[in-house]
């Protein structure tokens, strides 16, 4: 069989195919550790009256952590404090479902400095990256009790 099998490149999978990966470790993950659901994909928006949409936060819900995966704010509406209310709103949607921390990924060239104003720590710096970028790993523990501790090995 394993001659028969061949690993192929899609560089635009469909939801399907996506799906399938990730009801296959869901299943995998509830059969080792009892964990039905690994990660929930939720969404903030910022729209107006008649639906038009102006930013939002997407994050993944992950075994007690809230996942800050894309912030995005319209230029016309910037500096005025919606990134702020994004980012206090996914703390208490973390609070709600128990989680002990936030974590999130920043370029230099984002938001690294309200998400430290905000409270998020530094845990480390990935560099290696085209345009001699640099990928910044941010944490916010919410519950100090939570059991949260960062290691490099």
């Amino acid at each position: 069989m394993d001659n028969e099998l061949k690993i192929i490149l899609d560089k635009a999978p469909t939801e399907q195919d996506l799906e399938f990966l990730s009801e296959g470790l869901d299943k995998d993950t509830f059969n080792k550790v009892g964990i039905e659901k690994l990660e929930e994909n939720i969404a903030l928006f910022i729209k107006d009256g008649t639906g038009n949409m102006y930013g939002g936060l997407s994050m993944i819900l992950y075994l007690g952590c809230i996942y800050i995966h894309d912030v995005f704010v319209a230029e016309i509406i910037r500096n005025r404090g919606f990134a702020t209310r994004l980012i206090h709103k996914a703390e208490v949607i973390a609070k709600e479902n128990n989680c002990g921390f936030l974590a999130l990924h920043t370029h230099q060239w984002q938001a690294r400095g309200l998400y430290e104003k905000l409270g998020f720590k530094l845990k480390y710096i990935e560099s290696g990256y085209k345009l001699n970028s640099e990928l910044y790993y941010m944490v916010k523990i919410i519950n100090p009790d939570c059991g949260y501790d960062f290691k490099i090995s």
